[in-house]
């Protein structure tokens, strides 16, 4: 299973043409759907990357390319989402409206959360 089909299948327990048409007119799953394929250094990453800008523009959604993310993450009311750079998230992850994930410079708790 591709990691985009693992999105899809968080949010409708299955995988098909019918669900795919269904998420795809939807920005958070359009959104992180391009962001994948910028990711993974698809052939039309120019466009895909405009998807990601426009987006990240209109909704405040700031998942870096450099941040590890696995399959499943769901993006719920996806607006004003910061993940640092370094982020990792891992299989399943859910992300609400206003979520940031930075980092502790100083103290005990120095570095990047790893979730999941």
């Amino acid at each position: 299973m591709k990691i985009w089909e693992e999105d899809l299948y968080r949010i409708h327990g299955r995988i098909g043409r019918k669900e795919y048409l269904r998420e795809i007119r939807h920005f958070p799953y359009l959104y992180l759907y391009a962001w994948r394929k910028v990711t993974s250094g698809s052939k039309l990453s120019l466009l895909y990357r405009a998807i990601v800008k426009f987006f990240r523009n209109q909704r405040g959604l700031d998942l870096p390319y450099t941040a590890k993310i696995g399959g499943g993450l769901l993006l719920v009311h996806a607006f004003g989402i910061t993940l640092n750079d370094a982020a990792v998230l891992g299989r399943n992850v859910t992300l609400y409206k206003g979520v940031t994930v930075g980092s502790v410079v100083t103290g005990p708790r120095q570095g990047v959360p790893v979730i999941g």
